[in-house]
C-alpha cells in the first residue's frame, strides 16, 4: 500500500462517520495490526498533550521532514516575545515527523505519524502545518488547511505572491460532496498558478520565503516544503503571528491571556 492509498482510505473511513463506524471500518480495512498502531499513536499523542497541557497550549506546530536543532526552543521563545505571547500562561512546541511521500510504500512509522496528525487536527491541537508540497496539498484538499486570506492582510499576501500555493475551491467542493472519489493531485491545477483555477484559495507559502533564522532552526530534508495554518486551530492569532515571524513580516497583535 502506498501513502496515497492509505490517506485515501483514512479519508473514506473518517468522513461523515460516527466513532463506532470509524473503528469498525479500520478493523475491516487494516486488521488488528492497524488498531495496535493507532493505540500506540494515541498513547504518544496523550504523552505530548500531557506535557503541553501543563500550561495552556498557545502554539503547536506539526512539521513533516524536519530535524530541529537544540536552539529551536530559543527560537520559539524569541517568537513568543516578539508576538507578545505570555509564556507564563502559554506553552509553545513543534512536533516533528518524517518526510512522507505520497507514492512511497507506507511504513508502520509513516502510518503512525499520519494517524497522529489527523488526531491533532481533529482535536484542534495543531496550529501550523509544514510538509512537502504533495503531502501538504493532499491534506489541503481533504480540508485540513486554512484559507490564508482569512488571517493575513492583503498587502502581505500580495508581497508573498511569488511563493504562495493554492488549491482550487471548485475541486475542494467536489471532493467534499463525494464520499470516496478516486482523487489524485494530477486532477488538480498547478498549485502555483491560481490563474488556472476556478476558485483559487491560498493555503501555503514556500519554505524558501522564510527567514534564515527559521531555516537554521528547522532544517527540512527537502526543498519543496510549504507551510500554512491548520483549519481547526483554536489559536489562529498565534498561528498567524508564527507564520509572519517565520516569513519576516510585521506581526499582528495576538490575544492576551486572561489573568
Amino acid at each position: 500500500m502506498t501513502v496515497r492509498e492509505a490517506l485515501r482510505a483514512q479519508r473514506k473511513a473518517m468522513k461523515d462517520r460516527p466513532l463506532k463506524e470509524n473503528i469498525a471500518y479500520l478493523w475491516d480495512y487494516y486488521g488488528m495490526k492497524a488498531i495496535v498502531i493507532i493505540i500506540v499513536a494515541i498513547a504518544l499523542l496523550s504523552t505530548v498533550v500531557s506535557v503541553v497541557s501543563r500550561k495552556d497550549s498557545g502554539f503547536f506546530g506539526a512539521f513533516f521532514g524536519v530535524v530541529p536543532r537544540q536552539e529551536a526552543e530559543q527560537y520559539l521563545q524569541d517568537f513568543a516575545e516578539a508576538a507578545g505571547i505570555d509564556t507564563g500562561h502559554y506553552s509553545l512546541s513543534v512536533q516533528v515527523s518524517p518526510d512522507i511521500r505520497l507514492g512511497s510504500t507506507v511504513t508502520e512509522d509513516a502510518f503512525q505519524h499520519m494517524q497522529r496528525f489527523s488526531a491533532m487536527v481533529a482535536s484542534k491541537t495543531a496550529d501550523a502545518f509544514a510538509a512537502n508540497q504533495d503531502l501538504f496539498l493532499y491534506y489541503s484538499y481533504a480540508g485540513y488547511t486554512l484559507d490564508l486570506r482569512t488571517v493575513l492582510p492583503p498587502e502581505q499576501l500580495a508581497a508573498l505572491s511569488p511563493w504562495l500555493y493554492y488549491i482550487d475551491g471548485e475541486m475542494l467542493t467536489f471532493l467534499e460532496s463525494n464520499d470516496d472519489p478516486e482523487f489524485t493531485l494530477d486532477q488538480c491545477p498547478d498549485p502555483s498558478k491560481p490563474e488556472d483555477m476556478a476558485d483559487p484559495i491560498p493555503v501555503a507559502v514556500s519554505i524558501q520565503a522564510t527567514t534564515q533564522a527559521f531555516q537554521d532552526n528547522y532544517p527540512f530534508v527537502a526543498n519543496d516544503v510549504i507551510i500554512g495554518i491548520c483549519v481547526s486551530s483554536e489559536h489562529t492569532d498565534h498561528a498567524r503571528a508564527f507564520l509572519q515571524y517565520a516569513l519576516g513580516l510585521p506581526l499582528d497583535a495576538v490575544q492576551k491571556a486572561m489573568p
